[in-house]
């Protein structure tokens, strides 16, 4: 006999996950570019993107053990720079 083990999702786990999700869309739809090639196209440091991803100003997304960045949400960065 099989013992059937639920659990309880709470609003913000299940939030987190949508939010997973359709990160992982637009990654899949936009191009991505490192923290590296986004700090050379700005003429920053890898540590100033880094920065600005922790604060919000560009998202990050994990690919492979990697945080890549939009490449849309850089250039207009670098727009607003000029």
């Amino acid at each position: 006999m099989r013992r059937r083990i639920g659990y309880a999702v709470d609003e913000e786990c299940l939030f987190a996950m949508k939010k997973n999700s359709e990160q992982q869309h637009d990654a899949a739809n936009e191009p991505l570019i490192s923290q590296a090639k986004a700090a050379e196209m700005c003429g920053m440091t890898r540590a100033a993107i880094h920065d600005m991803v922790s604060r919000g100003r560009l998202r990050s997304v994990e690919v492979e053990g990697r945080d890549l960045v939009y490449r849309k949400e850089v250039e207009a960065f670098e727009r607003e720079l000029r």
